[in-house]
């Protein structure tokens, strides 16, 4: 039923389950995602604690938990779900990049980096949107040649990634190479004339 999308029929069986067994944990993860499917957050939070307070070993109900909290945005507790869910050993790939994005969004620099490692390393490494994701978090760190060496990579992956080259260009400026700078706002602007950015950080220099 749940697969099929018939989320009402799949509920009704659900909650027969757990009258037959009360708490089972694969019943209450599934419920509650069927839940969360309808919007029902309460309810679906209430089975995801559920199985996090009687069976703390699965992993799986700290991920959905976290993607709920994250729907809701409440995103500092999100992350700690996440960070959970990790810790008693889940790898899914999706994992990390909801982590990452999150702890990028919270200016938690260091547990984002932690990701991208793992995610570059292990799944994408020749996804340029990764690498300049990094180098974002080491210019945020004030690492300004490491976020250069991530920004550079991400250019070779993509050339048309205006996001790097701006990127790449701020650190540039950060450094004090004020040519090397002046070159990238070039390149971003015949990339896209409509750039603003691009327009903007080269306009300091005329």
């Amino acid at each position: 039923y749940n697969e099929a999308g018939e989320l009402d029929n799949a509920l009704a069986d659900y909650n027969k389950i757990l009258e037959l067994k009360e708490d089972d944990p694969d019943a209450l993860i599934n419920r509650g995602r069927i839940y969360q499917a309808k919007e029902m957050m309460e309810e679906s939070f209430n089975d995801f604690s559920t199985v996090i307070r009687k069976n703390p070993e699965i992993a799986e109900a700290n991920y959905y938990r976290g993607q709920l909290l994250e729907a809701v945005e409440r995103y500092p507790v999100a992350l700690e779900d996440y960070t959970s869910a990790i810790e008693k050993g889940f790898k899914e790939e999706d994992v990390y990049v909801r982590r990452y994005t999150l702890a990028m969004k919270l200016e938690s620099w260091e547990i984002a980096i932690n990701d991208l490692n793992w995610l570059i390393n292990d799944f994408h490494p020749r996804e340029s949107a990764l690498w300049n994701s990094r180098g974002i978090c080491y210019a945020a760190l004030e690492n300004h040649p490491e976020a250069i060496i991530n920004f550079n990579r991400a250019i070779s992956l993509d050339r048309n990634n205006e996001e790097a080259y701006i990127n790449r260009a701020d650190s540039k400026v950060a450094l004090g190479k004020d040519a090397s700078a002046f070159s990238d706002y070039n390149r971003i602007i015949n990339l896209n004339p409509k750039n603003g950015f691009a327009y903007e950080g080269r306009a300091i220099y005329w």
